[in-house]
């Protein structure tokens, strides 16, 4: 028993003042608003058009196109359509993409989660790095256990096992679900299973039409890393795709952090700023009114590090702290194409344009003075 103690590895944990010291990389953004890093469900129900929705956003992300408006993240895209055969598949993806398709790997078969499915997708992964997206069309066809053995733990683990591997190499996990024939006020609760599978979901969207034969739907969206969504969409029967008709619900404006906005004026006015924080923080209260510290600046970029790139176009990184101070580093990318920054803030395309995803780099301190 006292041997079996000495193997249960100790809790790993890292102190609050260290936390909020730390700069991570920003979370990816797939679909601007819509669809970021992590796990993410989409239910509808049989039929309503769910397959067709998930094949024309690998189209657009594939190609870094538009999805209803918003902007996409490019990268290659597995999607593994385990209803389909690969004829279904060549009709379908010729419909959706005029014969011109980006980067889309395509599969109809798969192992059974726990039996196999999350080494073959991390071996993909692995093997293409440039794949941000993944979609599991549909989740019972990777879930092997009966109905009756379904419940919140299972459920939850299911999910949680997808969400590993969406973890660990930084991509988006679109998995396709059911929603049950009840009726619900609240439309999440309308998703076959327990509350398990939203659980450990980073994000969830629903499909929902009033009737079976109607060509307009909802799509409700909630998630960590987006605001509540509802969008009111129309199926175009010729060209096979979802279009966008107007945002639903009490859609209410966000508003401008006044720090974070001070900073985005000043990054404006220079495009590229390094220096220290309390400099930093010197220029800023010059012009605005802020109650802040040259920690406490830098603490707030490090959590909003990924809204200060996608909502306020600027890219920020810091280096460690020294006598002086933190080291900071701030760029205007608000005009700049937002696949072709890596995460250490360098360009980075390559010949056919396609971002690839570098590891995190902080600012490193120069010569004194520097």
């Amino acid at each position: 028993m006292t041997e079996e103690k000495q193997k249960i590895p100790e809790l790993k944990v890292i102190p609050a003042e260290e936390l909020l010291d730390t700069t991570y990389a920003p979370s990816g953004t797939l679909i601007d608003g819509l669809i970021g890093q992590g796990i993410y469900i989409l239910a509808g129900a049989p039929k309503v058009g769910k397959s067709w929705m998930v094949l024309w956003l690998a189209n657009q992300v594939s190609k870094g196109e538009p999805v209803w408006g918003l902007k996409t993240e490019k990268c290659g895209v597995l999607y593994i359509s385990l209803e389909d055969t690969f004829q279904r598949m060549q009709q379908r993806l010729n419909d959706v993409s005029g014969g011109k398709p980006g980067s889309i790997w395509l599969a109809t078969e798969a192992l059974y989660i726990g039996e196999g499915f999350e080494e073959q997708l991390t071996n993909f992964l692995a093997a293409h790095p440039h794949v941000k997206l993944a979609i599991i069309d549909i989740l019972q066809r990777v879930r092997k256990a009966g109905q009756e053995q379904y419940n919140y733990a299972s459920d939850y683990e299911t999910v949680c096992a997808l969400k590993k591997i969406a973890d660990r190499f930084m991509v988006t996990v679109l998995v396709v679900h059911h929603t049950r024939k009840a009726g619900s006020a609240d439309s999440f609760n309308m998703i076959s299973g327990t509350t398990g599978l939203l659980g450990c979901a980073d994000g969830t969207l629903v499909l929902q039409k009033s009737s079976r034969m109607e060509t307009t739907a909802t799509l409700d969206v909630i998630g960590r890393e987006v605001a509540d969504t509802q969008l009111n969409l129309r199926f175009d029967k010729q060209r096979k795709v979802w279009d966008f008709v107007s945002f639903g619900g009490d859609m209410q404006e966000k508003e401008p952090h006044p720090v974070l906005t001070a900073v985005q004026v000043f990054v404006r006015e220079r495009h590229e700023w390094i220096g220290y924080a309390a400099e930093l923080l010197k220029e800023l209260k010059a012009r605005h009114e802020l109650d802040a510290e040259p920690h406490t600046l830098t603490r707030l970029m490090n959590a909003h590090i990924t809204e200060l790139a996608n909502e306020y176009g600027v890219l920020y990184r810091s280096g460690k702290r020294t006598g002086k101070g933190r080291r900071v580093y701030l760029k205007d990318i608000h005009e700049d194409s937002a696949a072709n920054v890596g995460n250490d803030g360098i360009s980075d395309s390559v010949a056919d344009g396609e971002n690839t995803y570098n590891s995190y780099i902080t600012v490193t301190d120069g010569p004194e003075g520097a």
